[in-house]
């Protein structure tokens, strides 16, 4: 019988973390990331707070980001990270945000530059917080740090969940 390789051990570091993640990411053909994005866009247009939202705030991808699905619809507006102005409503119902990492509770990985959390903190009002992810970025656990934001759901490729930071759940949405 042939011995099965040990699994690789997971990254302690959140900067480890992030930059397997990110090798991951970058490693993915560009066939697999526009169906990605085609996906996803399926998902979110399916799902009631997204179709029922009167404004969505979205995000140009970076480097192998999932596009979002403004892309589609040039009329919803795009937030993006410094050097662009985020668009200047407090009346977002939902927000999507790119990630590198996120885990089933909310808890998200970003760049590490914390943009998000200032934006979100800036705001009277909270956004549905909606993370646009790859499966692989669903993670089991990553640290939180005190300032960082939950996130309300996690939608990837093959499906749309909630994290049940917001109090809402999937009958709910």
């Amino acid at each position: 019988m042939e011995a099965r390789p040990e699994p690789a051990a997971a990254p302690r570091s959140k900067a480890a973390l992030r930059a397997s993640l990110i090798a991951q990411r970058k490693a993915i053909p560009d066939d697999e990331r526009v169906a990605a994005a085609i996906a996803v866009a399926h998902h979110l247009a399916a799902w009631v707070p997204f179709a029922t939202a009167k404004l969505v705030g979205s995000y140009a991808p970076m480097g192998a980001e999932i596009a979002p699905p403004q892309l589609a619809d040039p009329s919803l507006p795009v937030l993006a990270p410094p050097g662009f102005a985020p668009h200047p409503s407090s009346s977002l119902d939902l927000l999507l945000m790119p990630v590198v990492g996120v885990t089933l509770t909310g808890i998200r990985l970003g760049r590490g530059g914390g943009w998000y959390d200032r934006l979100l903190e800036g705001l009277p009002r909270r956004p549905l917080l909606v993370a646009i992810a790859y499966d692989f970025q669903v993670i089991e656990a990553v640290l939180a740090d005190p300032w960082d934001v939950a996130i309300d759901a996690i939608c990837t490729p093959t499906r749309l969940v909630m994290t049940g930071a917001s109090g809402l759940t999937a009958t709910s949405a």
